[in-house]
């Protein structure tokens, strides 16, 4: 059975997909609309030049751009590029060369030039689609400290997941709980990280799910749960490396590790190491309440934690 068919049978629409399968199918890739085929289309031998119109020799070119993504982000960029120097008629074409661009700035580390394109693409009304390019956007507007745009995407992206990798929506709702804890939306947060939590995704993770979970339930009043969700980490120690580790800078150009707020991360830390180190964690948590740069609900926690208290 083709990969098409086994989706529209787990779609169960075996007998023939409907308009609005189509079109939910449709939202789980950046596919241009002008790209999508359509009935009665009549498909164009590739080698015969002359018979492809400007429309499907932009949309191989989109395609194949998308394609290499993670392998070669440089020859993506420079498809991009080149669909950006095309002049013609074809509307929205020059914004999804640039969301193009934006996600292969991305993985080449540099997320201020792709959070230019992406807001170029924007001001001509074209927003990245599909759950993938919805990331790179987010990861590009946290690395920018633009994070309530970062959030809507990151929202956005956590409904179209149905097809996607249990670590793909683990990292989703991951940062789109720690965005939440970061612009005091505490609900959301919780109901993001419950969904992170429950998600079979990369081992390294889970625990760092954890860490920002009991955080969220620390700044909510709740320290009992807090200390329940830290006693499923089976390995207290080993979280003050990498991620969790204050120091620790996130690669630009790895969208596959999840991006974490470095004073979240040392907040997180402080949390973890309450009771394995509390020398570390008051430490820890004295940088957090002298860090100007720290949201208020942080530095509140950390002088309640200083203080012996819980929030």
């Amino acid at each position: 059975m083709s990969f098409y068919a086994f989706a529209w049978v787990a779609l169960g629409l075996a007998s023939g997909p409907s308009v609005e399968a189509r079109e939910a199918v449709a939202q789980l890739s950046p596919r241009w609309p002008a790209c999508v085929a359509r009935e009665g289309r009549v498909a164009v031998r590739p080698w015969d030049l002359k018979a492809r119109s400007e429309v499907e020799v932009a949309c191989e070119q989109l395609a194949l751009g998308h394609a290499v993504l993670e392998a070669t982000p440089e020859r993506s960029l420079a498809l991009a590029e080149g669909l950006l120097r095309k002049k013609g008629g074809l509307p929205d074409l020059w914004a999804q060369s640039a969301i193009l661009a934006g996600r292969a700035l991305v993985r080449l580390g540099r997320p201020d030039s792709a959070w230019e394109y992406f807001q170029r693409a924007q001001s001509r009304g074209v927003r990245p689609t599909g759950p993938r390019a919805l990331y790179d956007f987010a990861r590009a507007a946290q690395f920018t400290n633009h994070q309530t745009e970062a959030l809507v995407a990151l929202r956005a992206a956590s409904t179209q997941m149905a097809f996607m990798s249990p670590s793909f929506r683990q990292g989703i709702y991951l940062e789109a709980g720690a965005i939440s804890i970061l612009e005091n939306k505490l609900q959301p947060a919780l109901g993001f990280l419950e969904l992170a939590r429950r998600e079979p995704g990369a081992v390294e993770y889970r625990s760092l799910v954890r860490a920002l979970l009991s955080t969220t339930l620390e700044l909510l009043g709740k320290p009992e749960q807090a200390r329940t969700v830290l006693s499923e980490i089976p390995d207290i120690w080993a979280l003050t490396e990498g991620p969790l580790d204050p120091g620790f800078e996130p690669n630009r150009g790895r969208t596959l590790t999840p991006f974490l707020d470095p004073i979240l991360a040392k907040t997180a830390a402080a949390v973890l190491l309450s009771t394995a180190d509390p020398n570390a964690s008051a430490e820890l948590f004295e940088e957090l309440r002298s860090d100007p740069k720290a949201p208020e609900i942080l530095r509140k926690l950390a002088e309640l934690k200083l203080r012996g208290a819980n929030p």
